[in-house]
């Protein structure tokens, strides 16, 4: 990349990263509803939504340690049952 386009996204990010937090939510959601039936988009939008407001407000760390909770729950729903 030269510093150009560099500059660019930057400058995009910086002036628009409303639009960029949810446009990247919704490729987060399409990419992982592969295997799943489409009534699940809802509920994974709003995890990419969770975990993308955890990484920006809290930082790295948070969203790590809530994504290991979240699939420690789901882990435990399922063996549960």
């Amino acid at each position: 990349m030269s510093i150009t386009t560099n500059f660019h996204f930057f400058y995009k990010w910086n002036t628009h990263p409303t639009v960029i937090f949810y446009l990247s939510a919704t490729l987060f959601t399409i990419y992982h509803i592969y295997n799943m039936p489409i009534t699940f988009f809802l509920a994974i939008f709003a995890g990419a939504l969770i975990f993308g407001y955890t990484r920006i407000q809290l930082g790295f760390g948070h969203v790590i340690a809530l994504h290991v909770l979240w699939n420690l729950v789901t882990f435990l729903r399922l063996w549960i049952s």
